[in-house]
């Protein structure tokens, strides 16, 4: 028993070691961002250009006030800068907070998106919209449930335009504040986490390119190369359609991951808009499109879940019966599993500005997050997917 266990354990931290190194990545990406900063605020010459923020709406009452403050506070010359809000049929009082907000404001103004074509999904169709009405040479899509921090823009317009970047894009700090959030969110994105090889993803050194669609940056021929939101019309998750895009056309990604000061979102705020957003795209977000890679999704992250709680008792039970001989080596391998595992899961705790005790709760995020990929995998091989009161089946959408 003791053998098998402590392979498999051995196995396990081997993976874990691997995820560990992936997400060191994400932490470097943060620092790279905070040096761009930096370099963006030490610029005398530069020439900031004509940039169009676009800023896609529907049903966004709880959100829309705080976010366009947060966009009205942008660090940008103001004869460089529009804002285009685009209601996308909302039917609350998002409308009726906006345009008390932009009253008398020149940068920011409100456009309403016609009704919604067949074959066509809202937030894409909005987009493309703002564009039409838009006078930059650079369009920047954002969504309404981030706050940009005033350096934002002008860090990746600066970061863009010397590098000569075709696609940005920009990951924000998530917050988490309810108890469904800070029970839920931190497994679901420690796994994610996990996922995604930042190192080759961010810079399209591999089909599965990286782009967030919080915050996508594109400058007007790149977008006109890859076929504007046009090309992705029917797809919910335009933000991995677009990256695709931009690899298949040779272009050139940039990705970044910031600090909560520069950018941040609250996606979700209790348990049913959790299970409604994720289900939509999460088999988009770890690429999980065939049989095989979902039973491999499942067997790791039940490993995440269920090792953590039974290798300390694993370590206790060893510790009980003697610590000599071949004891010893089993003694050491789960402890050292179990200090290292319960140490990471704190720290991705406090990462989230949430108290450490949490840090007992997130194999339950890990088990619901394989409940959500299953779902996701099977609304994906359907069809069938409802975001925002629209039910979008391959493409069409009804209500």
């Amino acid at each position: 028993m003791l053998i098998t266990l402590s392979t498999m354990c051995l196995i396990w931290l081997m993976l874990f070691h691997y995820d560990l190194f992936k997400m060191f990545f994400i932490l470097k990406s943060r620092l790279d961002f905070d040096s761009w900063v930096k370099k963006t605020k030490d610029q005398k010459t530069f020439s900031f250009p004509f940039v169009s923020i676009i800023l896609p709406v529907r049903n966004e009452e709880a959100n829309i006030e705080k976010c366009i403050d947060a966009l009205l506070k942008i660090d940008y010359p103001l004869n460089k800068i529009e804002i285009i809000i685009v209601n996308d049929s909302s039917d609350d009082d998002t409308v009726k907070i906006a345009s008390r907000l932009i009253k008398g404001k020149k940068q920011i103004r409100m456009i309403h998106a016609p009704k919604l074509p067949k074959g066509w999904v809202g937030k894409n169709h909005a987009c493309k919209y703002g564009v039409k009405n838009a006078k930059g040479s650079y369009y920047i899509f954002i969504d309404a449930d981030t706050r940009p921090g005033k350096d934002l823009i002008k860090t990746a317009l600066f970061y863009t335009v010397s590098t000569q970047t075709d696609l940005l894009s920009v990951s924000p700090m998530q917050k988490i504040i309810s108890t469904s959030e800070r029970t839920f969110l931190p497994g679901i994105f420690f796994i994610v986490s996990g996922s995604i090889n930042l190192r080759k993803m961010a810079h399209g050194k591999t089909s599965r390119a990286l782009a967030n669609g919080q915050f996508l940056l594109f400058n007007k021929q790149s977008y006109k190369k890859i076929g504007g939101h046009d090309a992705i019309k029917n797809i919910l998750s335009e933000d991995i359609a677009f990256g695709r895009l931009a690899v298949e056309n040779k272009m050139s990604l940039g990705f970044f991951i910031t600090s909560r000061n520069i950018f941040s979102v609250r996606m979700y705020t209790d348990f049913q808009s959790i299970f409604e957003g994720f289900v939509k795209n999460m088999s988009d977000i770890m690429r999980i499109y065939t049989p095989f890679s979902l039973i491999l999704s499942i067997l790791k992250s039940l490993i995440y879940a269920v090792f953590p709680v039974v290798i300390p008792f694993a370590a206790w039970s060893v510790y009980k019966s003697g610590i000599e001989d071949q004891n010893l080596f089993y003694f050491i391998l789960f402890l050292w599993a179990s200090l290292l595992c319960w140490s990471v899961f704190i720290s991705v705790i406090i990462e989230f500005k949430v108290p450490f005790y949490y840090a007992l709760l997130l194999p339950a995020g890990i088990i619901f997050q394989i409940i959500l990929i299953v779902l996701s995998y099977i609304n994906n091989k359907t069809g069938k997917k409802t975001w925002k009161g629209r039910a979008y089946i391959e493409g069409s959408v009804h209500g």
